[in-house]
């Protein structure tokens, strides 16, 4: 309606300055559009004075593309924009609650903790869509806006005593003013206003190693601190400060300690190799390998929001290592699992000084073992998660057995049928290697090795014959290359 009446207005005024433009007289013609302009900008004014702000909405819809808290509203009118935008928040606000999380913890907060104004919403889409009387024939820009959220003083929201209740509250906040449903992240109070002590340590007896290479590494690593988001290496940070006076023994011992104590917090462990044998100090997988030549690191990241502190010390033949932190509610600790035997294979080796038949038992074997390395986080001393660290396989030592080369063809090849047999038993155990452990197994290097061992006995023939006859049985049972046979006899 109202631009109905300014086209013809503008119509009207446009004819008399025409016509008044044609009779030659131009001072008139200028008169009557001045007068015109202010008359309609009178009328105008007054239709806009006297219409209620109820019927301007009624009459009006909303541009296109306009949203609401994501809500498309656009082409609508504003009753029913109103209406659409109260029941999406009505559904919103039966929805479970909002979670707030952090590196190890969450936190609940109830929906019902958030206050809609979608009066006062949609006061603010009036004002942007609102347009100047001057400004009718400019097409309207469709707008997008949040809605307006409070937050509810009488809130139930149980808040851990690290975590900045009010700012995490504002991520919430501006969360629900988009009805959004993603978890939101815990914000942390400053570091240097929460309470701090050790969250970890463990002590383990030196072994025979020189204890001033272990003092020196103590006191390296005592005060070094690890920092959110960031990482500790202990070859750059401890091995290169103190070489070369500190042995691989002597490092993978102090990797282990601290492997230990680590194992009692909820850092990453991003490399760490084993020691492939059970040390005397520790326990099945609870080891480390550490090396600077070879270059054997134990790694470690910190994804927390506050740092971690080393101290350690040598004291009464034993090394002492702890870890400070922030205290939280959930601790850490570690178990050893799902330990299983290996059995030790049979290798033979031959002599021709054995008469045939006679065996001589030159190493007795040990079994190996596979065990798998949990941490475990509780709550209060209740279980909250149980998480695979490590896989280690410790292979077994061989029974090494000396018998005589001068057993007959069927008899060396029940033997070498069962070194075959004991190198098969003894292929990698299933399943994949998780971080921190090396591969299991070296069969292909077992295997080679034995063939030289086997290759070497038959040179041992000082009989041409019976040296060919050997080579030929082990040939034929793959544990040698085509060779040619040599002259010379060894004992």
């Amino acid at each position: 309606m109202g631009k109905a009446l300014a086209l013809f207005l503008l119509q009207f005024s446009t004819n008399l300055i025409y016509n008044e433009v044609n009779n030659g007289n131009c001072r008139r013609a200028v008169r009557h559009m001045l007068k015109n302009i202010c008359k309609y900008m009178l009328i105008l004014s007054l239709l806009a004075w006297l219409l209620p702000p109820e019927m301007a909405k009624a009459a009006g819809t909303l541009p296109k593309g306009g949203t609401i808290a994501g809500i498309a509203v656009g082409g609508l009118s504003y009753e029913k924009a109103y209406e659409k935008v109260q029941l999406e928040v009505d559904s919103w606000l039966t929805e479970a609650p909002i979670q707030a999380e952090g590196t190890d913890e969450a936190i609940s907060i109830p929906r019902d903790t958030f206050l809609f104004d979608i009066d006062r919403t949609f006061d603010e889409l009036e004002q942007q869509t609102k347009r100047p009387w001057y400004l009718f024939f400019l097409k309207s820009k469709p707008v997008q806006i949040p809605l307006h959220v409070q937050i509810s003083e009488n809130h139930q929201i149980e808040w851990l005593d690290y975590a900045d209740a009010d700012a995490t509250l504002q991520k919430a906040k501006e969360a629900a003013a988009t009805l959004g449903d993603q978890p939101v992240t815990i914000i942390y109070k400053e570091e240097s206003e929460l309470p701090k002590g050790k969250v970890a340590e463990t002590t383990f007896q030196i072994p025979d190693i020189s204890h001033v290479e272990i003092e020196q590494m103590a006191d390296k690593i005592d005060g070094q601190t690890v920092e959110p988001d960031s990482q500790f290496s202990f070859i750059s940070s401890v091995l290169e400060e103190v070489r070369p006076t500190v042995s691989q023994e002597g490092a993978s011992f102090f990797a282990t300690a601290l492997y230990a104590a680590i194992l009692k917090t909820n850092m990453d462990i991003i490399e760490r190799h084993s020691q492939r044998s059970i040390p005397s100090y520790s326990e099945a997988g609870i080891e480390a390998a550490a090396d600077l030549t070879a270059k054997k690191d134990f790694i470690i990241y910190n994804p927390n929001f506050h740092s971690y502190t080393f101290s350690a010390e040598v004291k009464e033949n034993k090394l002492h290592i702890s870890v400070s932190s922030v205290m939280k509610d959930t601790s850490y600790g570690y178990q050893v699992e799902n330990k299983s035997e290996v059995k030790p294979r049979t290798l033979y080796r031959f002599s021709y000084k054995l008469a045939p038949g006679q065996r001589v038992p030159m190493e007795s074997g040990q079994k190996g073992m596979q065990v798998e390395v949990y941490r475990i986080s509780s709550v209060n001393g209740t279980v909250q998660e149980k998480t695979l660290i490590s896989r280690d396989f410790y292979p077994p030592t061989p029974t090494i057995f000396l018998v005589s080369s001068q057993e007959p063809p069927e008899v060396m090849e029940e033997v070498n049928g069962e070194n075959d047999a004991s190198l098969e038993d003894t292929e990698n155990p299933d399943g994949s290697p998780s971080k921190g452990t090396e591969d299991f197994g070296k069969a292909d290097e077992k295997k080679e090795m034995l063939k030289i061992i086997n290759q070497a006995a038959c040179r041992q023939f000082e009989d041409q014959t019976k040296r060919k006859s050997c080579e030929q049985i082990l040939k034929d049972n793959g544990l040698t290359e085509d060779v040619q046979s040599e002259t010379e006899t060894t004992d």
